[in-house]
């Protein structure tokens, strides 16, 4: 199993808020080089947005260089103690395009980048990327949001996750258990019965079909087999809009973890869209899988990991 991790930067210190969020990973024991494993790997990777005038594009290029050596010297006392290498890599061009392009020939076992705010007339428009990103990323992606970081990033320890009851939002179990035991966390698993003002009969407008044991116990298999993984867990239901409720539910929390598009059934959630949202409003970190009809190598990884093949 070759563990390689993608951590996407645009030069900018905001963008690097995103490296305190990978630290912990570096530092697992169970993500160390050992006898038998391929030494893992960091990929840092810097993206020059073309389109400047030329002055603009020969000083981000000249400067290139000296900052991604910056950049890996400042990561040598993370990595080196744990035999994870790092690789460092300077793109130009489109930065969701680079990011994509550089995660569909690396497969990583997550890509991680900040998700929101602006810095420069050179630099990424971080929400947009991230949004564009999300997309189309078949690994697993970690979004962080530097605006809301008041204070030092500490360990993911306390994930939400909502899920619908779909076989895709289930996908992202493997990956949850996974971070959750490198991380010591717990988990606290999501399931929100829409309220959609449509023709379309809604809990809300006919009570009687709102029945919050049924949605608990849905989830029930999922919290068994977290708690058997040796992850607690806890379960939580809701009505109304999704990514309201996601987003209220949030609070108090690490990170969001959920899988992201497909459709599946009419009272379940627009997977794709839900995650956009949240993605525009969390005030918190949002580890995303986007479920492909084949696990990527990505999500096999963290399914290794999680003990599941």
């Amino acid at each position: 199993m070759q563990l390689r991790l993608l951590v996407a930067l645009d030069g900018s210190p905001l963008s690097e808020e995103i490296l305190p969020r990978v630290r912990p990973l570096l530092e697992a024991p169970a993500l160390a080089a050992g006898e038998g494993r391929a030494a893992p790997e960091l990929v840092i990777v810097r993206v020059v947005p073309s389109g400047g005038t030329s002055v603009e594009e020969s000083d981000a290029l000249d400067a290139g260089q000296a900052y991604i050596e910056a950049i890996r010297e400042r990561l040598r006392s993370w990595t080196d103690p744990h035999g994870w290498s790092v690789q460092v890599r300077e793109e130009r061009g489109d930065p969701s395009e680079r990011i994509l392009a550089c995660a569909d020939e690396l497969e990583p076992a997550l890509v991680a980048m900040a998700s929101h705010g602006r810095s420069g007339v050179t630099r990424w428009v971080r929400g947009s990327v991230a949004e564009r990103v999300l997309r189309g990323c078949r690994a697993p992606l970690l979004l962080a949001t530097p605006a809301a970081e008041d204070e030092p990033a500490h360990p993911l320890r306390k994930l939400l996750v909502p899920l619908d009851g779909s076989e895709l939002a289930a996908r992202v179990l493997p990956l949850v258990t996974a971070w959750a035991r490198l991380h010591q966390g717990e988990v606290t698993l999501l399931r929100v019965e829409p309220f959609l003002p449509t023709a379309v009969p809604s809990p809300a407008l006919q009570p009687g079909t709102w029945d919050p044991e049924r949605l608990k116990a849905s989830l029930e298999p999922a919290r068994r087999a977290l708690e058997e993984a040796g992850v607690p867990a806890r379960v939580q239901v809701e009505i109304g809009v999704p990514a309201g409720e996601i987003l209220g539910a949030a609070h108090g929390m690490d990170a969001v973890v959920m899988a992201t598009h497909g459709r599946s059934g009419l009272s379940r959630w627009w997977f794709g869209s839900v995650a956009e949202q949240v993605l525009r409003h969390v005030d918190r970190p949002l580890l995303v899988l986007r479920p492909a009809e084949s696990a990527s190598p990505g999500e096999r990884v963290w399914g290794q990991l999680a003990g599941k093949g």
